[in-house]
């Protein structure tokens, strides 16, 4: 009886399997029929009368790669505040400020470029921004972006001090982004964002270098070289759309590969967090 069962149960499968065979051997060349087979059927082809959904042609779908990467350093920002709920030290929370700041400028680079032309270079500098607030935006929020790195490695393990001369270049950055934007080119308030940033960058990574030999912490290192590739990068990237007269492909190609050093970054920061948590503790036990 248990024979007759398992040799009807084979024969089932068997049977399943051969039906599902042949209908693949007669499924699979219709999305290979010509796309065109005559006026008389509307020039359409055998698949797309028949109205199969699947195998048509998918919709083209835009993506705008800055408003994606203003979303994506939310989850860094949202992760490390976190983590300051955790362990309230102010180098986190320079983190947070810094990584929203980074999401603002993303958002104020993305405005406009949704309209470009077919045709029409979108990497430029009038249609990296629409208007002049998006372009005060971008650099107010790259000036908070490159001071929170440099305020985040200074107060890693140091007392929370704010220079004097924070206040005088903050407000003198402000009146200069301000004055030029709004009576001047849009490159008036670019490039002076573009250097500070740059300058508080590389600050902040050499401090994150000295205190990752300082300390032999993984997380201040990662942090450090991250924070230095990003400089090296959009220097390069700069200086080559100033020799060309113009935003390249190979300068944006070369904005684009931060991301690889952005994602090591945010694993240095939250591997630093725990590497400080862990020297506290072993110091406590001591």
């Amino acid at each position: 009886m248990n024979f007759l069962a398992s040799l009807g149960s084979h024969r089932a499968r068997r049977a399943a399997t051969l039906a599902v065979v042949a209908v693949l051997l007669v499924a699979a060349p219709l999305p290979a029929q010509p796309r065109r087979d005559g006026a008389a059927n509307g020039g359409l082809s055998v698949v797309e009368r028949a109205e199969w959904s699947l195998t048509r042609p998918s919709p083209l779908v835009t993506v705008n790669v800055r408003m994606v990467m203003g979303y994506l350093v939310l989850v860094p920002a949202t992760t490390l505040f976190l983590l300051y709920l955790f362990r309230p030290r102010p180098y986190v929370m320079a983190w947070v400020v810094s990584w929203l700041a980074s999401s603002g400028m993303a958002f104020s680079l993305s405005l406009g470029n949704q309209d470009v032309a077919v045709g029409v270079p979108a990497d430029t500098l009038t249609q990296m921004a629409a208007g002049r607030t998006s372009v005060l935006a971008w650099s107010v929020t790259a000036l908070v972006f490159g001071f929170a790195h440099r305020a985040s490695a200074q107060w890693f393990r140091a007392p929370f001090v704010m220079p004097r001369w924070t206040w005088w270049v903050a407000g003198g950055a402000m009146v200069w982004l301000g004055l030029s934007t709004w009576s001047a080119h849009p490159g008036a308030a670019f490039a002076p964002a573009f250097v500070l940033l740059s300058l508080w960058q590389a600050k902040g990574a050499i401090v994150y270098i000295q205190k990752a030999r300082l300390h032999r912490f993984s997380g201040a290192l990662f942090t450090g070289v991250g924070l230095l590739a990003i400089v090296l990068g959009n220097g390069s990237a700069a200086a080559l759309a100033a020799a060309t007269g113009g935003i390249t492909p190979v300068a944006t190609g070369l904005a684009y590969l931060n991301v690889a050093w952005v994602g090591l970054m945010v694993l240095g920061m939250h591997l630093l967090v725990f590497e400080d948590v862990i020297a506290d503790l072993r110091s406590a036990n001591v």
